[in-house]
């Protein structure tokens, strides 16, 4: 356990990590003329007394990280655009010298389309991509199999999370709940990964786990398992990653996505709310999950500059796993920093995706773990993204987690319910990641960067359980932690980088030609879908409408028409657009 000196120190050694990055936010040009600002080599700030517009918009570029290049990208901004911009590194502790990375831009794009704008920047040589950071909606709550019925099946009154119907639905033909008491039953999903618990070392703070989500929020089934003292909000950029309960996007019924999906990892094995039963796979080896509020809510991931800089910070935090329950569509961000992950040999599982067929990011890039879901039959989770990308499948429907529970007075408490999702099936590969790293901790000391993701995939794939009932297209089976823990690590010899043949020119030639039609398609998919759920009017498209670049591409490389732009709520007809897109960059 850390002395309370040395959680000072870690709170000190985050804050530095993030203390010269910018807001990222909407920024407004002050009146007078500020003289220039020099926070950090790869940082400069200038604003000019005639400002182009009254707003600047956040841009994400790759460019090459030399002082030369930084210096040629400066002066073409200025002549091209005047010197009222900011422009600094996304990931300034993690970035190499010499090596594309990625700039965060922020600046005036006058009275033009911000998409439209981000095309032009492609006209300054230097640039390989460039995009505007525009918010994203999240694949993360889910949803009733049956007509999108409810967020994650979150309403007791509809059923689908209640006991009854679990034992209805399983009683007979899951080997994990027929003839099994509460306690087993509510616990199937270790039996289903094969774990006895039989590694009760305390690893504590000897390998750290951080959780990229919505933040922690307060349920007794997670009393004092977060790490409180190096969590970070990226969002508000404070250093309390309590998540929001008063945001006007959420209501408590979709409230704690962190809270449910870190239960599975550190959750207490008893506690105040409503039904025991089940509890988190490291909590009897002392580890603490370290929270990043990466995202607003379970709708909405304000700026991918905020996940790059929760990228930076686990890195500088030396964190040797980081669990990510959440999905945007593939871009050139996503891209880099799952790369950059791998490179430094941090074991980073994600979600495969949900209701949406085809893998989501950061899970489909090659770097990665991505994991898709099962049920108590060991049969696939229908809602689950599937596909070649994917290494692995744990339990991710019917996983019995904290939620907070609405009563008819209105109130809520304190429980427990059965939620569905790939985000709960990601949370037993990072638990396990864990428990490998600390069993094999002698043998992986002479591995470094990727060949560590490498053994532990490897690994991984080879102890999977293949007796099961799943399609093909979900990795090599299902999660084993028994057999996994018993695997020899594959010897270095044998890795192979899952980037060597990489062109990265090519790569951001492909996001520059097709990442804005697949941005503005997936927020398309994702309002229709929350909409039909919620009901929410606030959940509107962005004012900025599809550049003619976009557009042609969706013409090119689809069945679109002009009529579909009125229909971007239509699920089907957008996903399919959406995955034809998509090919063009995975």
């Amino acid at each position: 356990m850390k002395s309370f000196q040395e959680q000072i120190k870690a709170r000190k050694n985050l804050k530095k990590v993030v203390e010269n990055q910018p807001e990222i936010a909407i920024i407004k040009p002050k009146p007078e003329t500020p003289e220039i600002k020099e926070t950090n080599p790869k940082t400069i700030t200038r604003e000019t007394e005639t400002p182009l517009n009254d707003e600047k918009f956040p841009f994400i570029i790759l460019a090459k990280n030399t002082s030369e290049n930084f210096e040629k990208l400066e002066s073409e901004l200025i002549l091209n655009y005047g010197a009222d911009f900011e422009l600094y590194l996304a990931t300034p502790v993690s970035a190499k010298e010499g090596e594309e990375e990625l700039y965060v831009l922020n600046i005036s794009s006058g009275k033009e389309n911000p998409n439209e704008f981000a095309r032009e920047l492609l006209a300054i040589e230097g640039i390989l991509h460039a995009e505007y950071d525009s918010e994203i909606y999240l694949n993360m709550e889910v949803n009733d199999e049956n007509h999108f019925k409810s967020f994650e099946s979150s309403d007791p009154a509809k059923g689908f999370n209640n006991e009854k119907d679990f034992l209805e639905l399983y009683s007979k033909t899951s080997k994990y709940v027929k003839g099994k008491t509460e306690s087993e039953y509510r616990q199937w999903n270790w039996k289903a990964v094969n774990y006895s618990g039989g590694v009760k070392d305390i690893i504590d703070n000897t390998i750290k786990i951080v959780q990229f989500d919505t933040g922690y929020s307060h349920h007794p089934k997670n009393y004092a398992c977060f790490n409180l003292m190096d969590d970070y909000d990226f969002v508000d950029n404070d250093d309390n990653s309590r998540e929001d309960e008063n945001n006007k996007l959420i209501s408590l019924a979709d409230y704690g996505h962190g809270a449910r999906t870190g239960s599975i990892i550190i959750g207490n094995q008893f506690s105040e709310a409503e039904g025991n039963g089940n509890w988190g796979f490291l909590q009897q080896n002392g580890i603490k999950l370290i929270p990043y509020r990466v995202a607003k809510d379970v709708l909405l991931i304000g700026r991918q500059s905020e996940l790059a800089k929760a990228v930076d910070a686990a890195i500088a935090a030396d964190a040797k796993v980081i669990t990510t329950s959440m999905g945007l569509p593939p871009t050139m961000t996503t891209y880099n920093l799952a790369k950059k992950v791998y490179e430094k040999g941090i074991i980073w599982c994600c979600a495969a995706g949900n209701e949406v067929r085809e893998v989501v990011a950061p899970a489909v890039h090659p770097g990665t773990i991505a994991v898709a879901a099962s049920n108590p039959d060991d049969m696939e989770w229908k809602g689950s993204s599937r596909g070649k990308t994917v290494d692995i499948t744990a339990p991710g429907m019917h996983v019995y987690v904290p939620k907070f529970l609405k009563e008819k007075s209105g109130l809520f408490r304190y429980g427990m319910a059965y939620g569905h999702g790939t985000s709960y099936a990601t949370p037993h590969v990072s638990s396990a990641a864990v428990l490998w790293l600390h069993k094999n901790r002698q043998k992986l000391s002479a591995y470094h960067g990727y060949q560590i993701v490498e053994a532990f995939r490897t690994s991984l794939r080879n102890s999977a359980r293949t007796k099961h009932s799943l399609p093909n297209n979900f990795g090599a089976g299902i999660l084993d932690i028994d057999q996994l823990l018993k695997s020899e690590v594959p010897e270095i010899k044998s890795l192979e980088n899952a980037y060597k043949n990489e062109d990265i020119s090519k790569v951001a030639m492909g996001f520059r030609t097709v990442g804005e039609s697949l941005k503005m398609l997936w927020n398309g998919i994702m309002r229709g879908i929350r909409k039909t759920i919620t009901s929410e009017e606030s959940l509107q498209a962005e004012g900025y409408e599809m550049s003619d670049h976009a557009k042609r591409m969706l013409e090119e490389n689809t069945a679109f028409n002009k009529s579909s732009l009125e229909n971007m709520a239509d699920k089907d007809q957008s996903l399919e657009m959406f995955n034809q897109i998509r090919q063009k960059v995975i």
